[in-house]
């Protein structure tokens, strides 16, 4: 009783003995690793088109302060900041890279935003050079010139920065003040912005012209101005008086009144107004 006890356990306990098991096919291959590493393979592309977006940046005119705005504002490390302008760009058009860039200017500067002239390849010499064009001291067109790196208007002084002193920013600064005065914007209009930025006159002038000509809209910025700033616009610093005549025809008043109009449409951003009327004659 005890032997065939004994016989029955060991069938039951060793394979091949007594009762055959159930036949689950051939045992499942060894789990590998894929032939191809796709992410090994991902990330080369991404390391590619990032190469791609940072050559676009390096290719453009925007400067290297540019990039630190979008770091600063959008947490991200300056060669990602370079990327993903030199990515708009490439997608979208330059004038869609510089909204970007210039949206995020005050808030960047709020968070202490700093921009060294070094970072753009300057040298000294170059800062005594726009010293002497500028009736500066060498450390004072330095600040001069990273205010004017944070705030988007430098790139007029650093295309020709290798440039004599006399050349050295007559062609870009000209264009961007033609593109001012050939714009719908006044000199009240630069005076409002010159008082909000804390800049020259002329410096906002040329600012607003390279806005319009990049397609930025410059309405916001006078926008904002006007809820920190009242300026008086007087009448004969914006307009001749042909353009009295007309405006005081199409208002049906007299060129007195059509004067004050004028200046009271102007302060409020009313270009609309002004241009309908100076546009019907």
């Amino acid at each position: 009783m005890r032997m065939s006890s004994l016989v029955v356990l060991i069938a039951l306990l060793v394979p091949g003995i007594g009762c055959a098991r159930p036949d689950k096919g051939p045992p499942s291959p060894p789990l590998t690793a894929p032939s191809t590493p796709v992410l090994e393979a991902d990330h080369g592309a991404i390391m590619q088109a990032d190469a791609g977006a940072v050559s676009a940046f390096l290719q453009s005119d925007f400067t290297i302060c540019d990039a630190k705005v979008l770091a600063t504002v959008w947490d991200l490390t300056l060669h990602d900041a370079k990327a993903t302008i030199g990515q708009k760009i490439t997608n979208m058009g330059r004038g869609f890279a510089l909204t970007a860039v210039d949206s995020n200017r005050e808030a960047a500067i709020q968070r202490g935003l700093s921009c060294d002239y070094h970072d753009e390849g300057l040298s000294y010499e170059d800062a005594e050079r726009l010293a002497a064009q500028w009736n500066q001291t060498p450390a004072e067109a330095k600040i001069t010139l990273q205010n004017k790196l944070m705030r988007g208007w430098a790139g007029p002084y650093l295309s020709g920065a290798d440039e004599a002193a006399n050349d050295y920013h007559e062609a870009p600064v000209d264009d961007t003040m033609a593109q001012f005065f050939q714009s719908h914007y006044r000199y009240c209009d630069a005076q409002l912005l010159s008082r909000s930025w804390g800049v020259s006159v002329s410096d906002a002038k040329s600012s607003i012209g390279y806005k319009v000509r990049s397609g930025i809209d410059v309405d916001s910025y006078l926008d904002d101005a006007r809820k920190e700033h009242t300026i008086a616009c007087a009448f004969h610093e914006n307009f001749s008086m042909e353009e009295a005549a007309k405006m005081a025809s199409a208002w049906g008043v007299g060129q007195s009144e059509a004067k004050v109009l004028a200046e009271q449409k102007l302060a409020s951003g009313n270009h609309v107004g002004i241009q309908s009327a100076l546009e019907r004659h």
